[in-house]
């Protein structure tokens, strides 16, 4: 279950913190807030590909990270799929970005 989502210097987010609970969880907010972008950055986390322009006109880098913490969910499939690596309580994944001319992050 995602617990956090982290942006700092992405796009145009300052500094942003999604703390989610258990259950459903709606980001809400007035056109241009940034749900848009919160979703771009978790989907970044996940594996897809940014370019350099997503860090924040000014900044040296941006930075996006998320916190998953294991629920009973998971565990079943894992066996199932025989994964060596055992589900834990929480993990972080993050992926850091630095600003160059022409650059992939």
């Amino acid at each position: 279950m995602l617990v956090e989502l982290r942006a700092e210097n992405y796009a145009v987010i300052d500094h942003a913190i999604a703390a989610l609970g258990p259950g459903l969880n709606l980001l809400t907010g007035e056109t241009g807030a940034g749900k848009s972008i919160l979703v771009d950055a978790l989907a970044l986390l996940m594996g897809g590909k940014a370019s350099a322009e997503v860090v924040r006109h000014g900044a040296e880098k941006a930075v996006v990270a998320c916190v998953f913490e294991s629920t009973p969910g998971p565990r079943p499939f894992l066996k199932r799929t025989e994964s060596t690596r055992k589900a834990t309580t929480s993990f972080c994944a993050a992926r850091f970005s630095r600003r160059a001319k022409g650059a992939c992050l």
